[in-house]
Parts: structure tokens; sequence; C-alpha cells
């Protein structure tokens, strides 16, 4: 039996329509990834204004973007614009409460800082989220050694550095953060880093 013409046009109009509706969605999410990625290049180039610029257009895209406000606080970091990187890796948590990176991205901020218990909770909480061990993880170990240290928990930081070589030294396979076993040990010699970014 067949579709008579003006069905046939109502349902060819309704598919039209709902294309329409649904391809601009597509694009300013396309969009967002492709500031991201630009902005997450930028950052591995040290362009860090470029990177800034990129990446508050992929949030302003696409609403919740946690690892692109992770990456941003970063590149805020790396210029010691340390309460705007503070308040990236807050928003990167809100939106993503099992955000592991953010977590210990915010612990170095207040590292920076000085304001060690603060650090020390945040590197908890990292820690606590943590389901298998990788070896981008012997910097968060790292990182917990350090704080322990400035606060004079002498027994605590040794435990800690000690498990951040242990994990380097039990991981063989190519590290997955593209650091290679010299500059991970040189890593773990006191000095607060941040784990990788998202360069995904």
């Amino acid at each position: 039996m067949k579709k008579k013409p003006l069905e046939r046009c109502a349902k060819t109009a309704l598919f039209l329509l709902s294309f329409v509706l649904i391809s601009p969605q597509m694009s300013i999410a396309d969009d967002a990834v492709r500031y991201f990625d630009k902005g997450t290049n930028f950052l591995r180039e040290g362009k860090l204004h470029e990177a800034i610029a990129a990446l508050t257009k992929a949030v302003a895209l696409r609403s919740g973007y946690a690892i692109a406000y992770n990456n941003r606080g970063l590149a805020y970091y790396k210029q010691s614009k340390y309460v705007k990187a503070a308040g990236d890796f807050r928003k990167a948590i809100q939106f993503n409460p099992n955000n592991e990176l953010a977590y210990n991205n915010i612990a170095v901020v207040f590292c920076k800082q000085g304001d060690y218990d603060k650090a020390l909770l945040y590197l908890d909480k990292t820690i606590a989220l943590i389901k298998e061990i990788k070896p981008s993880h012997a910097d968060v170990f790292n990182n917990r050694g350090f704080i322990y240290m400035k606060k004079g928990m002498h027994k605590e930081s040794a435990d800690a550095y000690n498990y951040a070589r242990h994990i380097i030294q039990s991981k063989t396979t190519y590290y997955s953060d593209n650091y290679d076993q010299i500059t991970l040990d040189q890593r773990i010699e006191g000095h607060p880093v941040t784990v990788k970014f998202y360069g995904e």
C-alpha cells in the first residue's frame, strides 16, 4: 500500500527538522573538542596564553568539560596564578568528582601556597580514588612525601617516597605519561610536581 504524498512530505519534513536541530549541537561539541585539542597542544608546547584562550573557548562551548578545566588550571598554575588554577581544578572536580588528577593538582597548588594541611587533605582524596596503581601515581606519593617532609613528619615522608620508588621499579612498561625512568627518579628528590594532564 502506497503512502499518501502528504504523509510522505510530513515524514520527510520531520526528518529534516530533527537533523537541523541535532546538527548544530554536534557541531558545537566537535568545536569544543577541537579547542580542547588545540589548548592541550599549546600547553604541551609551553604556549600558556594560547592554551588558556583555546581552553576557555572549549569550556564556553561545552558545559561541564572537566578535562578542559583541569588543563586550563595547569596553564594558570604554570603562570603562578594559583587562585585561578585552584578555581579550575575545583571546577574539574565539581563536574567529575572522581577526577583524581584534579585532586592531586589542587593539592600541589596548596603546597605551593604553603598550606600543607589542605594539600594533604586533597592528596588523601586522590589516593582514595585510586583503584589500580599506575606509573603516574608515583607523582602522587612523591607529592605526599614532600608535604610530610615540610610538616616535619619524617617517617611518613620516607614511607611515601619509598612507595613512589616502589611504583616506578615495579612498572617495567613504558610510562603512560611519557616520562622515562631517569626523569621519574629525579622527580622523587623532594619537589612537588603535578601529575600528567589530560592529553587524550
